[in-house]
């Protein structure tokens, strides 16, 4: 399809069409419909396993369990975020958070090191590549690279304003389940939790990379990533990728 080629192509240019980036970034996510999702979604894996038809076995409900008064299941975390060398070098400073407290407060990966400080606390892996850390994936937007390699996309011909940038509306279905392959990369392409048959994304037209990816549950947002402020190419002081004290 060439629709879906020329998407896909725009995607896998983005990382070489910027070189550093500084914004804030939003996560976003109502933890009782991420849960469904998630549960679906492994669903599949369970009947692909089993011989079943999983494109069958996939069922999206438009409804959701009740919650009790003053339940609440939003998790959000607002992030002053900043990259150089396309994402080797980056730090995310917590602004605010709802939910999830045990997060950094700041973290700063400068591969293959990386430093995380929460309260008085700083962890660090003394450049062991093996040890990774969480945190300051708000970098894969910026990369989505390999997005195309385990969804269906299809241009909706609309587009949105996004952090103050023109962006192409994009659909983004993960490949046929019946045809599911383990090594395909799902949700976690756009820092999001496993899970999901229904994601809308927003392109930006200058740069390809993604301003706002969210996930749909019968119709019901479910899980937003998404850049509020961000300036591609600016200067970025040294400084601020050096290790925390």
């Amino acid at each position: 399809m060439v629709e879906q080629e020329a998407v896909a192509a725009r995607l896998r240019a983005a990382d070489g069409r910027w070189s550093t980036v500084r914004g804030v970034f939003r996560t976003w996510r109502d933890q009782a419909l991420v849960t469904q999702a998630f549960m679906d979604w492994h669903h599949i894996d369970e009947a692909a396993d089993t011989g079943q038809n999983g494109a069958t076995s996939f069922v999206v409900t438009a409804g959701r369990e009740d919650q009790g008064a003053g339940d609440e299941s939003g998790v959000e975390h607002v992030l002053r975020v900043c990259a150089a060398e396309h994402g080797r070098r980056r730090r995310a400073e917590a602004i605010s958070r709802t939910g999830e407290q045990w997060m950094a407060d700041v973290v700063v990966v400068d591969e293959p090191w990386f430093w995380a400080r929460k309260d008085d606390d700083v962890l660090t892996n003394d450049g062991d590549p093996r040890s990774t850390h969480g945190g300051a994936d708000f970098v894969l937007l910026l990369r989505p690279n390999a997005v195309p390699d385990g969804f269906d996309l299809s241009a909706t011909g609309t587009t949105e304003t996004v952090a103050g940038r023109l962006c192409d509306l994009v659909v983004a279905t993960p490949k046929d389940p019946a045809a599911y392959d383990e090594t395909l990369p799902g949700a976690e392409v756009f820092d999001m939790t496993s899970g999901g048959r229904d994601f809308m994304l927003c392109v930006d037209q200058q740069t390809s990379t993604l301003m706002r990816i969210a996930k749909l549950v019968g119709g019901e947002p479910a899980e937003i990533v998404e850049y509020l402020d961000i300036a591609f190419d600016e200067p970025v002081g040294e400084g601020i990728f050096g290790p925390l004290a």
